[in-house]
């Protein structure tokens, strides 16, 4: 029914729209008013009048957990206040619910007794804009609202995300400022960064200033704050770098060290020699070039350990994420990687997955810049150290670099939240396994030393993959460890490594 739903609304309007709240507004709208109208039905509810009765009655039902449908005589005392404010003269309240079931199927009988919305959708979406009505009543009559703070008391409880991100997706006012300053103190916000993205995904107008507010809050002895106040640090930068500003001072003393860490790598990067070249804008690092011992005696593939001196190159910060591949995408009608429309693979600051070899060199080349080789990603990755990882020999080291079967909880993380390498590279060790430029040999044999992609030009197919991944042991996540694909292969774990041609000058 939902499906026939958004058909209608697509042949009425000749497309979708792109958010999932004026979807759900139009759906109504085609329930509401203009099903009935192309039925000729005198008799009926507008779109108007219709939301404004049933959003009561959909925040009613959403307040119980697992409540989806209720019977006549629970819902009257909940529509009836709704019924009389809008002077509606087509009968008594259940005559109106009768209406709604019969003439529009927004509202469904279940029975001869109960009603419920056709899709838990509708539901949340009306409660949604309940939330927000009565935020704005209560403000405009004692200029404070309780409303908000109690749905940010459930945040992270799987009843009320989606009634939270439609909330955040909702206009005329947009609510996120005062919604993420009540989260903020929530002990699930850090917690829950993955929703929090989510939340900056939907939001119709995000802003950095609740996580600001949070930064300038005095620590004291609370690790909940301290936590709270790291995940409002990444997402203050990103936000609001200017903002940002204010606060840097007083976090280089702040008592937790990753904090302090993070402002001391700020500083580190503002030094260094940065690229954001158009039309990508993806941020790029001069790497100085070198010589240095390649491959490992820990498996075959990783053997000979040879000699490599590698020219300066410039190599990605980050991985490329799905906000920068999205710019590809748009400027060019390229196809969406799989997986492009699942939300556990699809937040902006999420490493692009679900592309092949042949996806990455299309993104390279529109962003004038190449895969790197081999040779270059591994230079990039050891940063000058010569341990299984670039912080260490030990599981517990890789910990601190990257995101890896044992901690990754079985999920995709946004880039740069590990600690970086002395390059100021992060994400290099698992996260996701990255595409290079060469072709796969079975060992280093004959491999060149001047840093340059192994290629061969005469046959070969499969193409090398380096760093492992999010759900990989830490024995595939090693400086050293490769592999290799197909390269019309396409998964959730590979991202598009870039960097310019290593000989171009900058």
């Amino acid at each position: 029914m939902l499906l026939t739903n958004i058909c209608l609304v697509h042949r009425h309007r000749g497309s979708l729209p792109q958010r999932r709240a004026r979807l759900y507004e139009e759906c109504i709208d085609v329930l509401l008013e203009h099903w009935r109208e192309s039925k000729k039905l005198m008799v009926g509810v507008s779109a108007l009048q219709g939301r404004q009765v049933l959003q009561p009655a959909a925040l009613w039902l959403h307040q119980e957990e697992g409540r989806t449908r209720a019977t006549a005589d629970e819902l009257l005392p909940v529509i009836e206040p709704a019924l009389r404010e809008i002077q509606w003269v087509g009968g008594d309240a259940r005559k109106f619910l009768e209406i709604i079931r019969d003439e529009s199927g927004l509202l469904t009988g279940w029975d001869q007794e109960h009603y419920g919305f056709m899709h838990l959708g509708f539901q949340e979406y009306l409660a949604a804009r309940e939330i927000r009505s009565r935020f704005q009543q209560e403000m405009n009559e004692t200029g404070q609202s309780n409303m908000l703070k109690e749905l940010a008391q459930h945040f992270g409880e799987s009843r009320w995300q989606e009634v939270a991100l439609l909330l955040l997706a909702l206009e005329d006012p947009p609510l996120f400022v005062p919604y993420m300053r009540e989260v903020v103190h929530q002990p699930a916000f850090a917690k829950n960064a993955d929703l929090v993205e989510m939340c900056l995904d939907d939001a119709i107008r995000p802003s950095g200033q609740p996580f600001v507010e949070l930064l300038k809050a005095k620590p004291g002895k609370d690790q909940n704050l301290w936590e709270r106040q790291l995940l409002a640090l990444r997402i203050a930068e990103r936000l609001d770098e200017k903002a940002l500003e204010s606060v840097m001072d007083r976090l280089k003393n702040h008592p937790d060290d990753r904090i302090k860490q993070w402002i001391e790598q700020r500083f580190k990067e503002a030094l260094q020699k940065v690229i954001r070249p158009e039309p990508s804008k993806y941020e790029l690092v001069l790497i100085k070039g070198g010589t240095f011992m390649m491959g490992s005696n820990e498996r075959d593939s990783e053997k000979p350990v040879h000699e490599v001196t590698v020219p300066d190159f410039y190599m990605g910060r980050n991985p490329v994420t799905n906000e920068e591949y999205g710019r590809f995408i748009e400027a060019t009608g390229y196809q969406e990687p799989k997986y492009w429309g699942d939300r556990n693979y699809n937040q902006p600051q999420q490493p692009v997955v679900g592309i092949n070899w042949h996806d990455a060199k299309g993104f390279a080349k529109w962003a004038g810049l190449q895969l790197p080789s081999e040779a270059q990603w591994e230079y990039a990755c050891r940063a000058g150290t010569t341990t299984r990882y670039y912080t260490g020999d030990l599981e517990g080291d890789l910990d601190r670099a990257g995101w890896f079967s044992e901690n990754s909880g079985k999920k995709l993380h946004p880039v740069g939240e590990k600690e970086p390498n002395a390059f100021g590279l992060y994400d290099m060790h698992g996260s996701v396994w990255e595409w290079c430029e060469d072709h796969w040999h079975d060992n280093y044999d004959k491999a060149p030393g001047d840093g340059s992609a192994w290629v061969d030009r005469d046959g070969g197919t499969s193409r090398v993959v380096r760093g492992g991944s999010w759900f990989s042991d830490a024995e595939y996540c090693r400086t050293a460890s490769r592999y290799w694909d197909d390269p019309d292969f396409r998964i959730y774990f590979i991202r598009v490594p870039s960097c310019p041609p290593s000989r171009l000058a900058w």
